[in-house]
C-alpha cells in the first residue's frame, strides 16, 4: 500500500494525484466554497481541544481600495493543536497570517497571540513565535550552519555548534550543513526555513503555505516535521490550498474564501456536514492492490490496472493509508524536536549589541563572498593608486616648473617660495623684479607664474600681531585648461593654508612672519591619494547599501527580519559597522602600497581616521535613503550611478575644485564628497588639522541627517 494513489469525487471522472496537487475528492471543501449561503451557525462553528487559547481573532478586517482581503473573521487556536487556514489563492490566508505575525496592520478588529495585541504589544511575544513566510528565501551566500547560528543570535539564543547541529538534524539537513543556501533544493530551503523558525524554541509556529511548489517526497518530509512540532507541544497555524494537507495535518480547519471564513471544524466534521464521498484510485495497483484492500476489509473494484475504492468519511481514508514509516524516505533521518522549554516573558540572553554584531558578521560574510564587494573595496582602489602612482611618479620629468616674481623680496616671501620648492612637485625659476610679469610670460612662453606682491611680509607681521584686517594675496598665472595649472593651484593653496593656520587659525592670511615652516617632501601621488580614498568611501557604501535595500525588499528579507527581535536601528548600525571596518582596511592597504611602491609621504592621521569613519557613516546612510525608493536591483544600480558618478567628478577626487568653472564650483560646494576629500587632503597632505576639523564637523552633521531619514522612513511591514 505504499503506492501513490489518486482520488476521484462521486459523480465526477476528474482525477488528481493526492501527493502532488489538491485532491478533488474533498467534496466538503468544494461545497463550502461554492455555497455562500450556509447557515451562520455552521460558518461560526468552533472546534478545538478545549485547551488554553493561544491565538484569538475577533472581527479582523484588512481593506484595500479595491478589495477586502480580510472581511470580519473570527477564530481561536488552542494550545498544542495544528490549525489550518484552507482556501484558494487570494482567499486572504496570507494577509491574515501576516497580521498575526505583526507584519501588517489590520484595518479593524482585534488579534491576540499568546495574550498580546499584535498591533500594540507584539514585541512582548516576538521571541516566543516562529515564522516561515510563504515567500521564504534563505540568504544565498550563507550556509545552513551559519544561517541557523545567525538567526539564533537575533532571538537572543546563543547556539553553540552542538545546538546548531541538533536543529539541522531535526530538519534533515545534516549532510547539507556546509552547502551554500543558493545550492539547496526547494524542499531543503523550506526545511532550513523551519530550522530558523525554531531557533527561539517558539510556543507558536506560523507556517504560510510551507509545501507549495515542492515535489511529493519533499512534501511528505515536511509533513513529518510539522507533526513533530505538535508532538513537542508547539501550536501550529499553517495556511494551505492543498486539501489533502489540511486533512492530513490539521486538528481544526477554517476554510477561507474572498476574505471570509465560510466553514469551520475538524476535517471529518466538514466532510460529514457536506456529505458526498471520495473515490481513491490506486494507479496501477492491479490484482495485488485488490488483494491488499480485501486483506484490510476494504471493498474495492478493478478498473483496468487501477483499483478503485469509494469512501465517505476522512477517517476511512486514514485507515487505508500506509504507516508513516513507509512514507518516510529510506535512509532519511527522522529528526526529533528538542523538548519545549517555555521561556519567561522577561527579556534575557544577549543584549542588543550581540544582535548588531551577529548581523554585522552575517552581512559581511555575504558581502565578501559576493566577490564584487571585495573587488570594489580592495582591488579597484589599488588599481587607481597604482595607475596614479605610475603616471605621477616623483621623477625629474614629472615636476612642474613654476616661475616666481617676488616683488616683496623679504624673509617671509623667501620662506613661502622655499616651502613651494620643498614639495618636490614644484621647481621654480625666478622672474626679475623689474619686468612686467605679463610681458615676461608671453615672451618666454611660460605656462605657470606666481607673483608675490609688495607688502607681503608687513601684512603677515600685522596679522601675527592680531590685526584682523591684514591680508595679502599671491597671484597665480596660467591656463586653467592645463592639468599642471590645477596641480599648481592645489600646491600653492596647500602651502598658503599652512601659513594661515600657523598665523591666525583658518583666517585667510598668507605668510609665516619670521618662523620657519617645515613642509613635508610630497609626491604627486600624495595629492591624489585622499581623492582616491574619498572615491572608495563614496562608491562602496553608496552602491552597496542601495543594492542591499533593493535585494532585501525583492527577496522579502525585510519581512523575515521583522519576525525577529532585531530592530531597524540595530540593522542600520550593523551596516555602518561593517562598512567602517571594510573602508579602514581598504585605506590601510592603499597607504601601504603608496608607501612601498611610490614612497608616498601622505600620513594616515587620527583626524583622517575620524573623517573616514564619518564619511562611511554619511554615504552608508545616503545609500539607505536611495534604497527607500528602489524596488529592484536594476533600478538600484541606475539610481546609485546617477547620484554617484557626478559626485565622483565634481567632488574633487580627480580635479581641484578651483580649476572648475564658477557655476560648477558652486555645485561642488554643495556635494558631501567635496568636504570629505578636502578634509582628508588637509590632514593627510598638509597637516592642517584646523581645516580638517571644520570639514569633519560638516561631514558628521550631514551624516546624522542622512541616518535619521531611513531610520524613520524604512519600514519592514507590508502595507
Amino acid at each position: 500500500m505504499s503506492r501513490s494513489f489518486r482520488t476521484r469525487s462521486s459523480g465526477s471522472s476528474a482525477m488528481a494525484r493526492s501527493t502532488a496537487s489538491p485532491p478533488k475528492g474533498f467534496v466538503a471543501v468544494r461545497r463550502f466554497l461554492s455555497n455562500p449561503l450556509l447557515p451562520s451557525e455552521e460558518v461560526r462553528t468552533l472546534a478545538g481541544n478545549g485547551g488554553e487559547t493561544c491565538i484569538e481573532v475577533r472581527g479582523l478586517t484588512k481593506h484595500y481600495p479595491d478589495i477586502k482581503a480580510v472581511d470580519g473573521i473570527d477564530f481561536d487556536v488552542h494550545a498544542g493543536e495544528i490549525f489550518a487556514l484552507l482556501g484558494p489563492n487570494g482567499a486572504g490566508k496570507t494577509t491574515t497570517v501576516e497580521i498575526l505575525e505583526g507584519l501588517r496592520d489590520p484595518t479593524g478588529g482585534t488579534a491576540r497571540v499568546l495574550g498580546a495585541d499584535v498591533t500594540k504589544e507584539y514585541a512582548k511575544v516576538r521571541e516566543r513565535v516562529g515564522v516561515l513566510p510563504q515567500d521564504f528565501e534563505p540568504f544565498d551566500r550563507l550556509k545552513p550552519r551559519e544561517a541557523v547560528a545567525y538567526w539564533g543570535a537575533l532571538f537572543r539564543k546563543e547556539l553553540d555548534g552542538k545546538k546548531v547541529a541538533s536543529l539541522l538534524e531535526t530538519v534533515g539537513l545534516t549532510s547539507r550543513a556546509d552547502t551554500f543556501a543558493m545550492n539547496l533544493s526547494g524542499g531543503e530551503k523550506r526545511r532550513l526555513g523551519i530550522a530558523m523558525a525554531l531557533v527561539g524554541e517558539p510556543a507558536v509556529v506560523f507556517l504560510d503555505e510551507p509545501t507549495t511548489g515542492l515535489d511529493p517526497s519533499a512534501r511528505r518530509e515536511l509533513w513529518t516535521l510539522i507533526r513533530d512540532l505538535k508532538a513537542k507541544g508547539r501550536t501550529v497555524l499553517l495556511t494551505t490550498h492543498y486539501l489533502d494537507e489540511a486533512e492530513q495535518l490539521a486538528d481544526d480547519v477554517a476554510i477561507m474564501n474572498h476574505g471570509k471564513i465560510v466553514a469551520r471544524g475538524t476535517p471529518d466534521e466538514l466532510i460529514a456536514r457536506a456529505g458526498g464521498g471520495t473515490t481513491i484510485v490506486l494507479a496501477g495497483a492491479g490484482e495485488a492492490g485488490i488483494a491488499a484492500c480485501r486483506a484490510k476489509g476494504v471493498t474495492a473494484t478493478l478498473e483496468g490496472d487501477n483499483v478503485l475504492v469509494h469512501v465517505r468519511l476522512a477517517g476511512e481514508v486514514r485507515a487505508m493509508r500506509p504507516d508513516q514509516g513507509d512514507l518516510h524516505e529510506a535512509g532519511h533521518p527522522r529528526g526529533r524536536l528538542p523538548e519545549d522549554r517555555r521561556r519567561p516573558d522577561a527579556r534575557g540572553g544577549p543584549r542588543g549589541m550581540n544582535r548588531v554584531l551577529a548581523d554585522t558578521k552575517a552581512f559581511g560574510t555575504q558581502y565578501l563572498r559576493a566577490r564584487t564587494g571585495a573587488f570594489f573595496a580592495f582591488i579597484f582602489p589599488l588599481i587607481l593608486v597604482v595607475l596614479f602612482g605610475l603616471i605621477f611618479s616623483g621623477n625629474g620629468n614629472s615636476k612642474i616648473t613654476l616661475y616666481v616674481q617676488d616683488l616683496d623680496d623679504s624673509a617671509t616671501s623667501h620662506s613661502f617660495v622655499s616651502a613651494l620648492n620643498n614639495t618636490t612637485v614644484v621647481t621654480y625659476q625666478q622672474i626679475p623684479k623689474g619686468v612686467a610679469i605679463d610681458d615676461y610670460i608671453h615672451a618666454n612662453s611660460v605656462n605657470l607664474a606666481l607673483r608675490i606682491p609688495v607688502g607681503f611680509q608687513s601684512n603677515v607681521s600685522r596679522a601675527a600681531q592680531g590685526d584682523r584686517n591684514a591680508s595679502v594675496n599671491v597671484t597665480l598665472y596660467g591656463d586653467p585648461t592645463q592639468s599642471s595649472h590645477g596641480i599648481a593651484v592645489s600646491i600653492v593653496s596647500g602651502v598658503a593654508t599652512q601659513f594661515n593656520f600657523q598665523i591666525a587659525g583658518t583666517r585667510p592670511v598668507v605668510g609665516l612672519a619670521t618662523q620657519t615652516v617645515s613642509v613635508r617632501q610630497l609626491e604627486f601621488i600624495d595629492l591624489f591619494l585622499p581623492g582616491v580614498i574619498g572615491l572608495t568611501i563614496l562608491t562602496n557604501p553608496l552602491f552597496g547599501m542601495t543594492n542591499t535595500c533593493a535585494e532585501y525588499r525583492t527577496r522579502k528579507y525585510f519581512k523575515f527580519l521583522a519576525t525577529t527581535t532585531l530592530t531597524k536601528a540595530q540593522w542600520l548600525t550593523a551596516k555602518m559597522i561593517f562598512y567602517t571596518i571594510i573602508m579602514l582596511a581598504s585605506v590601510g592597504v592603499m597607504m601601504i602600497v603608496n608607501a612601498l611602491l611610490f614612497h608616498g609621504k601622505a600620513t594616515l592621521t587620527p583626524m583622517a581616521v575620524l573623517l573616514i569613519i564619518a564619511g562611511t557613516f554619511e554615504f552608508t546612510s545616503l545609500g539607505m535613503i536611495l534604497g527607500l525608493f528602489v524596488k529592484d536591483v536594476e533600478t538600484a544600480n541606475a539610481v546609485a550611478n546617477g547620484i554617484g558618478f557626478p559626485m565622483m567628478f565634481l567632488g574633487g577626487s580627480f580635479f581641484p575644485i578651483d580649476t572648475m568653472p564658477t557655476y560648477l564650483q558652486a555645485v561642488a560646494r554643495a556635494l558631501p564628497l567635496t568636504y570629505l576629500n578636502e578634509g582628508l587632503r588637509a590632514t593627510m597632505v598638509f597637516g592642517n588639522e584646523g581645516t580638517a576639523v571644520l570639514y569633519l564637523g560638516i561631514t558628521l552633521a550631514v551624516a546624522i541627517v542622512f541616518f535619521l531619514i531611513p531610520a524613520k522612513a524604512l519600514s519592514w511591514k507590508s502595507k
